[in-house]
């Protein structure tokens, strides 16, 4: 499995997770200029932009700690272009990190 493929079955599993939980998916893999978005959802009026990081092992840190500081300002701009181009700016908002950490073990016992 390819970081693509990884990073798709990631983004799937967190959606699914944020519905669970009650929250509603609005888009996936959200484009602007600015950068990419991998889950934009909402909850009561609270608008969560989410990026996901998926790992399957911890060679180079944890999944959240790949969320840089370029990411984060990035991310922060294309969810206020998000907000004001669909009429939102008014909207509360937040920008959530969720780390997917898949450990498959072979022959375990």
């Amino acid at each position: 499995m390819d970081k693509k493929e990884l990073g798709t079955i990631g983004e799937g599993m967190a959606a699914a997770i944020l519905q669970a939980k009650g929250y509603a998916v609005l888009a996936r893999n959200w484009y602007c200029r600015s950068g990419e978005i991998d889950i934009v959802a909402m909850r009561g009026r609270e608008v969560i932009f989410l990026e996901v990081k998926t790992r399957t092992n911890m060679q180079y840190g944890t999944p959240a700690e790949a969320v840089t500081p370029s990411k984060r300002r990035h991310m922060q701009q294309a969810a206020r272009y998000y907000l004001k181009r669909y009429g939102m700016e008014h909207s509360p908002w937040r920008c959530d990190v969720m780390a997917i950490y898949v450990d498959h073990i072979e022959n375990a016992f």
